[in-house]
């Protein structure tokens, strides 16, 4: 009972209404972005051989063991040039960053799990590249998007529980 209580008068705080909405409006936003950026990529990567391929891929892993506090300096400093310092898109754009490579990562598994062989159908069918893409390939690896938006929004809620927005404040009723 105490537990109800107590979530009631939290939800019922205006502060605290402002850090849930700011908090639903970065996620959600980076979420979109690594989504919408991240699909293109690991489908090119999965399908396509091109120079550099498998150094590519292991630069995608190696961009994850940066630990986001050792680029703190630099990112302040580029926001600050910009004008972002303390903006909703400073936010979203670092967030959207530091998800983009583990994005392209899982989606490009789902993508090289889609046999080919489905692909030159469509081609014979007369569906062009873009066509292919977007009528037969993305409907085919929806589950794989689904759950890599599902595992970006946690990844970022569970930051903002364990206290993550201290490292990247932004107050409410900022730009």
């Amino acid at each position: 009972m105490a537990a109800a209580a107590t979530c009631s008068t939290s939800l019922g705080d205006p502060s605290f209404q402002g850090w849930l909405y700011a908090s639903l409006v970065v996620a959600l936003t980076s979420t979109a972005i690594v989504v919408l950026a991240a699909t293109p990529a690991a489908y090119y990567t999965a399908r396509h051989r091109f120079p550099g391929a498998p150094r590519s891929c292991s630069l995608v892993l190696v961009t994850q063991m940066f630990s986001p506090t050792a680029l703190v300096v630099g990112l302040y400093r580029e926001f600050f040039e910009l004008g972002l310092v303390d903006t909703y898109a400073a936010l979203i754009l670092t967030n959207a960053a530091f998800n983009l490579a583990f994005a392209i990562w899982i989606l490009r598994a789902f993508f090289a799990s889609i046999p080919r062989e489905i692909e030159e159908a469509a081609a014979v069918d007369g569906c062009g590249r873009l066509r292919t893409l977007v009528q037969v390939v993305l409907p085919l690896s929806l589950p794989g998007d689904r759950h890599r938006g599902d595992l970006r929004l946690h990844r970022r809620l569970e930051r903002v529980h364990r206290g993550a927005h201290a490292r990247w404040p932004i107050r409410p009723g900022s730009r």
